[in-house]
């Protein structure tokens, strides 16, 4: 700790403005136990940039060989993004999502299980760590916790939804769609999961389970790009073209320069 607060203090001598040196002096200050001091730091850090204050969740289902699974958003959604927490009791955890915004899952993954040993919050911890399993495809990994978690909290939309992703990425169509299914059930208007039903649907051989999928969803979220586009593939490799093309047309309504 001694040595990265130097190197970090160095850092902001050289440039006061460095909101990414702040931050990270917040952590290892926090870390030090100099949790006045690491409060400072970090409102220096969001002062400079507000979006340090947030840490997107943004989990999808990876793009499959035909790339119809799309790297979905949370767009539609009702879960709320997840949040850093200033508290310094959630120091590792905090440092994990840093980490992890910045693509460094294995680090991220080292800091989570810290913040285990050393007693922050299990729940956000553990559906941390499952969701970076899940960005590595690492199915195996992220399922155990997932049932974990659902024990704890059986009513919740966004877990059951990851819960299929997993099982999605694992090839067991079936079990996802069950965990879709789920997730539906505890917030009709959840729209990414809907989506994600409709592509497991697809994936399972049932193209008209699919498109009814993808159409609740966009009732659910008339402005969910990512179920329209599905549908207008869906519409498309069933050779119903005048249909894809208005599918398209409404996804340029919403997103004049949309490249897809």
């Amino acid at each position: 700790n001694d040595e990265a607060r130097a190197q970090l203090e160095r850092a902001i001598a050289l440039n006061a403005e460095n909101h990414e040196a702040w931050y990270l002096l917040g952590f290892v200050l926090g870390d030090a136990g100099r949790h006045e001091e690491a409060r400072e730091a970090t409102k220096r850090a969001i002062k400079l940039n507000p979006a340090l204050s947030k840490a997107q969740a943004n989990l999808a289902l990876s793009p499959s060989a035909e790339r119809y699974v799309d790297a979905a958003e949370r767009a539609g959604s009702r879960a709320a993004p997840m949040e850093v927490a200033p508290e310094a009791a959630l120091t590792h955890y905090n440092l994990g999502l840093a980490f992890r915004k910045k693509g460094y899952h294995a680090e991220a993954l080292g800091e989570y299980r810290l913040a285990l040993q050393r007693g922050e919050d299990r729940d956000l911890v553990q559906q941390a760590m499952a969701e970076v399993y899940l960005l590595g495809r690492d199915a195996a990994s992220a399922l155990p916790l997932y049932d974990e978690l659902l024990q704890r909290a059986p009513q919740s939309p966004r877990l059951w939804n990851e819960r299929g992703v997993a099982l999605h990425q694992s090839g067991d169509y079936r079990a996802a769609r069950e965990s879709y299914a789920r997730s539906t059930q505890c917030d009709p208007a959840y729209a990414l999961a809907r989506n994600n039903l409709g592509v497991a649907d697809y994936h399972s051989g049932e193209p008209e389970a699919a498109a009814r999928a993808f159409q609740s969803a966009l009732e659910a979220n008339p402005s969910f790009i990512k179920a329209r586009l599905n549908q207008a593939l869906l519409h498309f490799k069933a050779k119903q073209l005048q249909r894809s093309i208005e599918a398209y047309r409404q996804v340029l309504a919403v997103e004049g320069e949309h490249p897809v």
